[in-house]
């Protein structure tokens, strides 16, 4: 019987005196600062790093209580010199972020200070950066536990928190199957309301609906090219329309125009208050003409008080908020990855092959989002069952019974597995490696992101007969072990 301890092993910031030490003064970092204090109490010691080039206003001033000093090489020197100081690197400005931890870096290698075990939080935003910076790591011959934070996927997070694709479109009860298309709107398409789109998209592919997307924005047919070249098997397999426009205020009532077409509309002018200006017109619209079933889910990161009153906006979600990106909960205890880690952990239990055992510390962020897509579409299962049905099941036979007791179900239900892992990896960029030979090899390219099961479902024939191997059949037991992961979840 496997049993899963969820508080072992979890609570990576357990030992006292911590000193977060943030290099800036800037508005994410303040919110941080006050979560950290709030979780942590007074245990947790809180330094802020401000060099002649710092974006702080000097207006104004850091709290009492924290510890202020230059960016010099003696400052720096004692914090190096301190096991317990955890650096920060997070502001809207990416580059400046990783700007700022290669000096750190440099500054440590100039002083020839020993940096095993010296943790490092960077929030950057471009491709690749894991390799970037092992590779300025080996240049300096320096060894710091570097943790990338990607503040568009924290935000997407809070998204997938609130709105669930699987509870806004309607199924056939006998089937399984979707009755309707699932239809999106983006409004501004940039890191944050891509990585949101991705994030519903992966829980919104099921048998017999088309995932719709209707993208607003100023100049988006230039973007296009670029759009589809990054994401080839996510163009193929999403109904995409490019809309447009010379100026947002015309992108705004087009979309005002066509609201009805849709169930959630994603939408990011880069400014909290045209944002939250946009997402009250949507709601008066939505009430004036009685559109149900449509919700708007604007990036805000200091909403107004009454923007989320459920009462006033009942349409509205509002995701991205800083309280709950920028705290010790989401980067440090990583809870919004949490489920995925325990997904990880059923999995290593399954193996009787240590060597197949794969540890959590130290995986790609691919592979740890894959364990998080597995995660977030047990709920979807749940829905597509019947949460009182499900209900009845009292083990996992009792499950697997039922299963193969109703033949069409599991059809179903496996063939929308085979479309959430389709979708996972169309989110990531990858697409079909189609087979071109008579004999090959490999299934998958790693490097160029290409896999030879990326097709539809009735394809995977061929490929399993290529490579001697019932690619279908790991469908089916990712089905088979839906209870499994929702007891792990839910216990």
């Amino acid at each position: 019987m496997f049993v899963l301890n969820k508080n072992e092993g979890y609570n990576m910031e357990q030992k006292n005196n911590i000193n977060y030490v943030f290099f800036d003064d800037n508005a994410e970092h303040r919110t941080f600062a006050k979560n950290v204090e709030k979780h942590f109490g007074k245990a947790a010691k809180i330094t802020f790093v401000i060099g002649k080039n710092s974006t702080s206003d000097a207006s104004t001033s850091l709290p009492d209580g924290y510890n202020v000093v230059d960016f010099s090489e003696k400052s720096v020197r004692g914090l190096l010199s301190d096991s317990n100081s955890r650096f920060f690197f997070i502001s809207r400005n990416a580059d400046r972020n990783v700007h700022l931890a290669f000096s750190l870096m440099d500054i440590a290698k100039k002083l020839n200070i020993t940096t095993e075990g010296i943790s490092i939080y960077i929030a950057p935003n471009w491709e690749n950066i894991e390799a970037f910076i092992l590779n300025k790591q080996r240049s300096m011959l320096r060894h710091f536990d570097v943790k990338l934070i990607n503040i568009p996927n924290l935000a997407a997070h809070t998204l997938s928190a609130k709105y669930k694709p699987v509870d806004n479109i309607l199924f056939d009860a006998d089937t399984c199957e979707a009755k309707e298309d699932f239809r999106v709107a983006v409004l501004g398409l940039n890191h944050i309301t891509r990585e949101a789109m991705f994030k519903i998209y992966t829980q919104g592919r099921f048998v017999n609906s088309k995932f719709v997307l209707d993208i607003y924005d100023v100049g988006a047919e230039a973007k296009s090219g670029g759009f589809k070249s990054k994401y080839p098997g996510f163009a193929k397999d999403a109904d995409i329309s490019f809309l447009d426009y010379d100026r947002f205020a015309e992108a705004e009532k087009a979309l005002r125009d066509n609201l009805s077409k849709y169930k959630l509309v994603i939408a990011d002018m880069g400014d909290d208050a045209r944002n939250s200006a946009f997402a009250k017109d949507m709601q008066e619209k939505i009430l004036e003409e009685n559109l149900a079933g449509i919700t708007v889910s604007v990036y805000i990161s200091s909403p107004e008080e009454d923007i989320l009153n459920g009462d006033l906006y009942p349409s509205i979600a509002v995701f991205g908020i800083s309280e709950s990106i920028y705290n010790p909960d989401a980067i440090l205890l990583e809870s919004y990855s949490r489920s995925g880690r325990y997904v990880n952990d059923y999995y290593n239990s399954t193996k009787s092959d240590p060597i197949k055992m794969r540890n959590w510390v130290g995986m790609s962020e691919f592979d740890r989002g894959s364990n998080i897509s597995v995660a977030d579409f047990n709920y979807s299962f749940i829905k597509l069952i019947g949460a009182g049905r499900f209900s009845e099941f009292g083990s996992s036979a009792d499950f697997k019974k039922w299963l193969h007791d109703n033949p069409k179900k599991f059809d179903t239900l496996t063939r929308t597995e085979h479309l959430r892992w389709c979708a996972y990896l169309y989110a990531n960029g990858w697409d079909c490696m189609p087979l071109d030979k008579d004999v090959m090899v490999e299934n998958k390219n790693m490097k160029d992101k290409r896999h030879t099961c990326l097709v539809p479902f009735d394809e995977l024939d061929k490929v399993s007969e290529m490579f001697n191997e019932d690619y279908k059949k790991y469908d089916a037991d990712n089905v088979e072990i839906i209870y499994d992961i929702y007891k792990i979840l839910n216990f």
